[in-house]
C-alpha cells in the first residue's frame, strides 16, 4: 500500500507505538546503567534514580542515607559487562566466516567490494554496531541516500538510529518495519516502503508539519530494521540483550558491593565500651557540663550551647568508636562492662558477603556468556565440564551471530539494490562457527595431552594449526608465513631430538637433516637475496612458489653441506 504524505503526517502527529517506543527505551536506560562507563550521576542512565528508589525501600532511613554515601561511579558492575562483552566479541573473529554477493554484471560486483571497503563496512560492525548491541539494543540501522550529483552512481550509506529519535513506529506481521519517523536536526524524516520524506515542524506539538522533501524509492519495503531480533516477550520492539535476563542479578550484585564496601570501612575500626564517668566541670557562669555539652544564657542574654572543654580533651584519639555505659553503684547492681570491652568486626557476616558477590559474579556470567573466566584459571577441569562449557560458549555466540548476520544481510541487500538496481542478485553472509574459544596456554596443553598420549601426527598438526590460528588471527601475513615455512620445513612435525630417534631406526637422507637443522639459517639467506618469503611469487599459485623456494634452499644446503655425518656413530 502506498502511504500519502498526508497519511505520514498523520501517524507522526498521532505518535503511533510511543508507548512502547518509551518501553524500549527505559529497558535501554537500565542497561546502560551497569554497561556504560559514566564518572558522575550527571552523565548516567536515569536508571540510577529507579535503582535508589528500590534501595530506599528495602534499607531503614539512616541505612538508606549510609549506602547514598557509599554509592559512587563508575558502578562496580560495568567491570563485569566487560568482561561479558569481551567474550561476546569473537563473534567476529570466526575461522569460517564467508561474506560473498551475486550480480548479473561481474564489474558490478568489484566496485560494490571498494564500496563497502571505502565505507569501512567491516569496522561499522565491530565498532558502531558492537558498541550498539552493548549500549542501546533497540538501536534501527536505516538505509539512507546522499544527494546524487550529476549521473553518478547512487550512493546509499547506512547509519545506527537510537530508539530515543523515534517519533512514531509501525511494524507488520513478519517484524518488519513498514513506517519509521524520527528527529533530525529541527525536521522530521519519515521512511516507508516507497518514500523518503523530510518535514518541516513549527513547534514541539506537532500540530504544524509541512512537506519539505519527498524521494521515491523502489525496494517495496522500507529501508528501515532493528539491528537485533530477538524480542523480549511478545512485542516486537523491545529487543533482547546479551545481558537483559540477568538485570536483576545485576542489581542485586551492586547492592551486594556497596553494602559490603559498607560493612568494611566499619570493619576497620572496632567499637570500644567503656564507663560514662560524670563531669564535674563548670563554665565561668557556674554551668555545668551535661552529656559534654555546657548550655547557659551570655551577657547578651542569648542562650548558647558549647563543647564541654574537659570532655573534649578527654576524647578518643585512635581508630574506631566509643561506646559508654553507666558504671554499678552498688556491688548489687549489675556490671554491664569489664572495665574497656572491644567489640571488633564480624569476620562471619564480612566473608558472607565477599562470598555472596563472587557467587553472583559467576552466575551473571555464566548466564551471558556460558562460563566464568576467573574460575577455570589455573584449574583442572574434567573433560566433561570442558565439552559441556565449550557448548555453552559455542550455543551463545551462534545465537549473537545469526542476529548479526540478518541485520548485515538486511543492510547489504538495501544499499546493493539502491545502487545497482536489478543488476544485483542477492548475497551471502555468515559469520562463521569456528570460534577462538581456546586460550593460546589451553592449546599448548591440549598438544602436550595429545603427544603423551600417542596421537596422530595429523590430529597433532591439526593442534598446532590451530594454536597459529589463535595466536595470530589479528596477523594474517604472518599466518601466511607460518603456512609457507610449514610447507617447507623437512619433517616439520618433529622436534630435533625426534628425528634424531628416527634416524636410528630409519635411513633418512643426510641433506633433509642438514636442512631441518639449519632452516632458519637457510629462510633468512633466501630472504636476504630475494625479500619476504610472503611477498616472494605472490602472483604465482602456491604450489609453484614453494616448490621455487624449496629447490633454492636445497641449492644452499648442497653448496654448504659437509660429508661427515650428521649424526655420530653410536
Amino acid at each position: 500500500m502506498v502511504l500519502s504524505s498526508e497519511q505520514a503526517i498523520k501517524l507522526i502527529q498521532d505518535k503511533v507505538n510511543h508507548e512502547l517506543v518509551a518501553k524500549a527505551i527505559a529497558h535501554e536506560e537500565r542497561i546502560r546503567f551497569h554497561s556504560q562507563l559514566c564518572t558522575d550521576a550527571s552523565d548516567t542512565s536515569s536508571y540510577y534514580k529507579t535503582f535508589l528508589s528500590r534501595i530506599e525501600k528495602i534499607l531503614p532511613k539512616d541505612k538508606y542515607l549510609r549506602f547514598t554515601e557509599v554509592f559512587d561511579f563508575p558502578v562496580p558492575t560495568t567491570d563485569l559487562v566487560d568482561v561479558v562483552f569481551s567474550e561476546l566479541s569473537k563473534v567476529f573473529d570466526a575461522q569460517n566466516k564467508n561474506l560473498s554477493y551475486q550480480f548479473s554484471r561481474p564489474e558490478s560486483r568489484e566496485d560494490f567490494t571498494n564500496y563497502l571497503e571505502w565505507m569501512e563496512f567491516s569496522q561499522f560492525w565491530e565498532n558502531e554496531c558492537f558498541e550498539a548491541i552493548r549500549n542501546r539494543v533497540n538501536t534501527i540501522q536505516v538505509v539512507d541516500m546522499a544527494i546524487i550529483k550529476g549521473n553518478g552512481k547512487p550512493q546509499p550509506y547506512v547509519f545506527n538510529l537510537n530508539i530515543e529519535r523515534v517519533i512514531a513506529i509501525e511494524i507488520n506481521d513478519d517484524g518488519n518495519i513498514s513506517f519509521l519517523a524520527y528527529k533530525d536536526q529541527g525536521r522530521i524524516v519519515s521512511i516507508d516502503e516507497n518514500y523518503y520524506r523530510t518535514y518541516n515542524i513549527d513547534g514541539e506539538d506537532l500540530k504544524s508539519i509541512t512537506i519539505h522533501i519527498e524521494n521515491r524509492h523502489l525496494l517495496g519495503y522500507a529501508p528501515a530494521r532493528f539491528l537485533m531480533t530477538d524480542n523480549i516477550g511478545k512485542s516486537k520492539m523491545i529487543k533482547q540483550s546479551p545481558i537483559s535476563k540477568a538485570l536483576w542479578a545485576l542489581d542485586r550484585l551492586l547492592f551486594r558491593i556497596i553494602s559490603g564496601e559498607n560493612l568494611e570501612d566499619y570493619a576497620a575500626y572496632p567499637i570500644y565500651s567503656i564507663y560514662d564517668e560524670d563531669c564535674n566541670f563548670k563554665d565561668v557562669h557556674g554551668n555545668t557540663c551535661q552529656g559534654g555539652k555546657i548550655t547557659g544564657i551570655n551577657q547578651g542574654g542569648i542562650d548558647y550551647v558549647v563543647d564541654c572543654p574537659s570532655c573534649k580533651d578527654n576524647f578518643y584519639m585512635g581508630p574506631g568508636s566509643i561506646l559508654t555505659s553507666k558504671a554499678p553503684r552498688t556491688k548489687d547492681q549489675a556490671d554491664l562492662l569489664d572495665q574497656v570491652k572491644i567489640t571488633s568486626a564480624d569476620v562471619e557476616s564480612l566473608e558472607y558477603i565477599n562470598g555472596a558477590v563472587d557467587r553472583r559474579k559467576s552466575g551473571i556470567l555464566f548466564s551471558c556468556v556460558g562460563f566464568d573466566p576467573e574460575s577455570q584459571t589455573g584449574k583442572a577441569q574434567n573433560e566433561i565440564k570442558v565439552i559441556s562449557t565449550y557448548d555453552s560458549r559455542q550455543s551463545i555466540l551462534m545465537k549473537l551471530k545469526r542476529n548479526i548476520e540478518k541485520a548485515k544481510k538486511f543492510v547489504i541487500d538495501t544499499i546493493a539494490a539502491l545502487r545497482y538496481g536489478q543488476s544485483y542478485l542477492g548475497c551471502t553472509v555468515d559469520e562463521g562457527s569456528r570460534f577462538y574459544l581456546a586460550t593460546s596456554q589451553q592449546l599448548t596443553e591440549k598438544l602436550a595431552d595429545a603427544k603423551a598420549n600417542g596421537a596422530s601426527q595429523f590430529e597433532i598438526a591439526m593442534i598446532k594449526n590451530e594454536i597459529y590460528s589463535n595466536e595470530y588471527r589479528n596477523n594474517p601475513e604472518q599466518l601466511q608465513r607460518i603456512e609457507i615455512l610449514k610447507r617447507l620445513e623437512p619433517f616439520c612435525d618433529l622436534s630435533f631430538d625426534q628425528v634424531v630417534t628416527l634416524k636410528e631406526k630409519f635411513p633418512l637422507n643426510d641433506l633433509d637433516l642438514f636442512i631441518k637443522f639449519n632452516f632458519d639459517y637457510f629462510v633468512c639467506k633466501f630472504e636476504d637475496e630475494n625479500g619476504s618469503i610472503t611477498d616472494f611469487g605472490a602472483l604465482l599459485p602456491m604450489s609453484e612458489r614453494i616448490e621455487i623456494i624449496k629447490n633454492q634452499l636445497f641449492s644452499y644446503g648442497n653448496r654448504e653441506f659437509k660429508q661427515q655425518p650428521i649424526i655420530p656413530a653410536v
